[in-house]
């Protein structure tokens, strides 16, 4: 049923109660000022329908427990036939039916009561400096056009939003420069895992200006074509060094085709790091025999 149709549905079980024009008030008009609202008002009431009117502000409301049983059996019937999940019992009560109600709205249910939405196919999200933004708003980071701005604002809505059990989110990065650390977060899962990419294999066009930090126990993660550079990392390997990518223990990364470049970094004391594994496992991979997987660049000397 549309919403104007229910509307209509609502309005005929209740007769008056949603239009003014179906006053049965003889020669009485609804203005807004005028003393013939007090009458109208009590000619409302007076004929049922749910209608009262507050003692202490004398605004007039709907007491469902007034309303006629036949009238409430025809409100409940257009709240069922709308959707949502509502049904009605043998003995007549409105009950949710969990089951009938159409998927988006019980994804939505789950979220805004942070219960985790198990998946049951792979997922994707889209990230993009130039064209994307933070807000939740309704299929932020689902599509091309409707992305996150930043790459730790994607991975923690899946992280907060989603149980991954056996599949895959895949966070596909538009090229630009990303400024920021990005600490991962823990996610649920089973044997699933988060992905996130460059949005070709060119590493050059994604640039992470941060560094990658997998604390204790988060997860397994896969990064693929993109470059990290040129900042100050994490406090946990002190405060005066620089690294780029770090694994704490119980932390897993997987890196294909990963560029480091660390060549402008000046910590004022200790060294450049380009990878840490501080007790995390960490494995380089090629994409093919003949690219490499792994290029770290500290000043004029290249390590791979």
């Amino acid at each position: 049923m549309s919403r104007p149709a229910l509307i209509d549905k609502l309005c005929q079980a209740g007769k008056w109660l949603f239009k003014p024009d179906l006053v049965p008030v003889d020669d009485v008009t609804l203005k807004r000022g005028s003393t013939a609202i007090s009458v109208a008002i009590d000619a409302l009431v007076r004929s049922g329908g749910g209608l009262a009117v507050d003692a202490k502000t004398g605004r007039l409301y709907v007491d469902f427990s007034l309303v006629p049983d036949d009238q409430m059996q025809a409100i409940v019937l257009a709240m069922v036939q709308q959707g949502g999940g509502l049904a009605v019992d043998g003995t007549g009560k409105l009950y949710v039916d969990f089951a009938s109600m159409p998927t988006d709205k019980f994804e939505s249910m789950l979220k805004s009561i942070r219960v985790p939405v198990w998946l049951s196919k792979n997922l994707i999200f889209y990230v993009d400096a130039g064209t994307g933004a933070d807000t939740l708003d309704d299929g932020r980071g689902l599509s091309v056009s409707k992305p996150f701005k930043t790459i730790r604002a994607a991975v923690e809505y899946i992280a907060n939003n989603y149980n991954l059990g056996k599949y895959i989110a895949t966070v596909y990065i538009g090229a630009g420069i990303y400024r920021e650390d990005i600490n991962l977060p823990k996610y649920n899962s089973t044997t699933g895992y988060i992905y996130l990419r460059g949005i070709d294999e060119d590493r050059g066009q994604v640039v992470i200006n941060g560094c990658i930090y997998a604390g204790t126990s988060v997860g397994v993660y896969y990064f693929r074509s993109v470059t990290v550079r040129n900042r100050a990392g994490e406090s946990s390997i002190g405060s005066k060094n620089f690294f780029a990518v770090s694994a704490r223990p119980g932390a897993e990364l997987q890196l294909y085709n990963l560029g480091i470049d660390l060549s402008s970094a000046a910590p004022p004391l200790g060294d450049k790091y380009g990878i840490v594994a501080m007790g995390g496992t960490i494995t380089i991979r090629d994409l093919n025999e003949d690219d490499i997987g792994l290029n770290i660049s500290s000043g004029p000397t290249a390590i791979a």
